[in-house]
């Protein structure tokens, strides 16, 4: 049985093909009409195939893959009982993506990575492949807006959407490196090292949780300055639309 909304932050009515937001969208209603999500599973379905051919380590990408396939169908088994906005599913999509790039060539030698570190290289940066600290700091930009729409959905104070999805992104990354960790050992251990991708960085987790934390932090602090700008421009609306009425 789906959670009922909390009354105090129950979404205008919008037209189902309009393009929804953790503050318009209404999760409860019928997905019928929404093309966005079908489309964009559509696409990360390519994506996912595409870079399921010829992976570096068939092993590694196996392992690399159970986490965000079990995400797919947790939202897949999901989706018509509760679903999440259009801009949620766009940020859930897009660090799939990510992490599909980086499964297919291994964490340490993803070609736009080595890109990055030839220009980190100039100013002293350019030691590791850096991609893995891109897509870490994209799990907490991206996955920090999601978890806050679930959080005003579910929270009796929708005030605590915010710092409990930085508060969900901190537990998240450092629950990853730990399964990561035990994956690696238990599953694979001859490539273990490759799997979790330190490249000699003995402080690599901590930088990692510290990345997706700092993600979190920005994303809900742009959703909630958008959220107060588009208020701020309703209540002037408003404003103006009241003497021309009573005129």
């Amino acid at each position: 049985m789906p959670p009922a909304l909390h009354p105090g932050v129950r979404p205008r009515p919008i037209h189902p093909r309009a393009f929804s937001t953790a503050t318009t969208h209404d999760p409860l209603a019928s997905p019928a009409g929404r093309r966005l999500p079908l489309a964009l599973a559509g696409a990360y379905a390519i994506v996912w195939g595409v870079t399921a051919v010829g992976p570096a380590s068939r092993e590694t990408w196996w392992l690399e893959n159970l986490l965000p396939l079990s995400l797919v169908a947790l939202l897949a088994g999901m989706y018509r009982r509760w679903h999440l906005s259009d801009v949620s599913c766009c940020c859930v999509a897009l660090l799939l993506a990510l992490h599909a790039v980086g499964a297919h060539y291994g964490y340490d030698a993803v070609p736009a990575g080595e890109w990055l570190r030839e220009v980190f290289r100039g100013v002293g940066w350019g030691r590791r492949n850096p991609y893995d600290r891109v897509v870490h700091l994209a799990f907490g930009l991206l996955l920090a807006y999601p978890l806050r729409e679930v959080l005003r959905h579910q929270l009796r104070r929708p005030a605590l959407a915010s710092p409990g999805a930085v508060a969900a992104v901190l537990a998240l990354s450092g629950a990853y490196e730990v399964l990561e960790w035990a994956a690696a050992r238990l599953a694979a251990p001859e490539t273990a090292a490759r799997f979790v991708g330190a490249q000699g960085d003995v402080w690599d987790a901590q930088q990692d949780v510290a990345l997706a934390w700092g993600g979190s932090v920005v994303s809900v602090a742009a959703a909630a300055l958008a959220h107060r700008a588009r208020r701020a421009r309703a209540h002037a609306g408003a404003g103006r639309a009241a003497p021309r009425a009573a005129a």
